[in-house]
């Protein structure tokens, strides 16, 4: 069986980057024997937070997945993609990149983690997760500078709010 390989993250830890670096060297990473996914997205894999995400916790990561706000619709559709995706890789491939920051903060409790075991078990034996982190201090620049770039909120409240659960 294949191993799976989930970078989650957090925010403002380079995944962008590295995302566009996989979503762009896709053909030499299948030289290699690793595959980098479209199913779960082209770059950023958000569709696999967005299965896993609580209900009350959703908001617009369904319409990021490009799905209807109905979760059900969105497995059954991720399952049917990556099975033919997956069953149509070469032998030669041993592992399959996943990367979505959005896993380290949409994932809240168990039952969003069994939905990603379950859509990922069938196709991967072995499970490995990397996490980057970043200085408190360089995440609040990074949040303040993309904040400003983009026109959003650029307020003293650098760091998001902890939600009723203490995470973020």
């Amino acid at each position: 069986m294949r191993t799976a390989i989930l970078h989650i993250g957090p925010p403002k830890t380079g995944s962008t980057s590295i995302q566009r670096f996989l979503a762009g060297h896709r053909a030499e990473l299948l030289k290699r024997g690793f595959v980098y996914p479209e199913a779960p997205g082209k770059r950023n894999h958000v569709g696999l937070a967005a299965i896993g995400t609580r209900e009350d916790y959703r908001g617009n990561i369904m319409r990021r997945a490009g799905a209807a706000a109905d979760p059900t619709v969105l497995r059954e559709r991720l399952a049917r993609d990556l099975a033919a995706e997956m069953a149509a890789l070469p032998e030669s491939v041993h592992s399959a990149i996943f990367s979505s920051e959005q896993l380290a903060v949409r994932i809240k409790d168990t039952a969003g983690l069994e939905q990603l075991r379950t859509l990922l078990s069938p196709h991967f034996g072995a499970f490995r997760i990397i996490g980057y982190l970043r200085r408190q201090d360089e995440a609040a620049v990074s949040r303040y500078s993309t904040g400003l770039r983009s026109g959003g909120e650029t307020s003293a409240a650098i760091f998001p709010a902890p939600d009723d659960e203490g995470g973020v």
